[in-house]
């Protein structure tokens, strides 16, 4: 999976997306394919990941809310990055090797 967030989710005037944290719904959407967008409904951040494949381990904390329709091919050419092994104790947050930043979307 690819993660993402920390976005600035703020409109113009000022107001944020509400948060979802200890939210009680269900997504009927379960993590089968590439592509989905969700989000740990038990956390309160704005983080959120995109599936790269079946991910059914999230079902549960997870909630989709999107599901990316072009573009995809982006997605894989993060993930060929590489990360730093998350068993490293030294570098092992998961983090990729290089810098990776989206400064826009549509």
């Amino acid at each position: 999976m690819t993660c993402g967030g920390q976005i600035d989710v703020s409109s113009p005037e000022g107001n944020r997306l509400p948060d979802i944290a200890g939210s009680k719904e269900k997504s009927t959407i379960i993590h089968d394919r590439k592509g989905l967008i969700s989000m740990d409904i038990t956390k309160s951040i704005n983080e959120f990941i995109i599936t790269l494949g079946p991910a059914p381990m999230l079902n549960d904390n997870y909630v989709v809310f999107g599901e990316v329709i072009s573009g995809m091919a982006i997605f894989d050419s993060i993930n060929a990055c590489g990360v730093r092994n998350q068993v490293d104790t030294v570098n092992g947050d998961g983090q990729p090797f290089d810098a990776i930043s989206i400064y826009s979307c549509s």
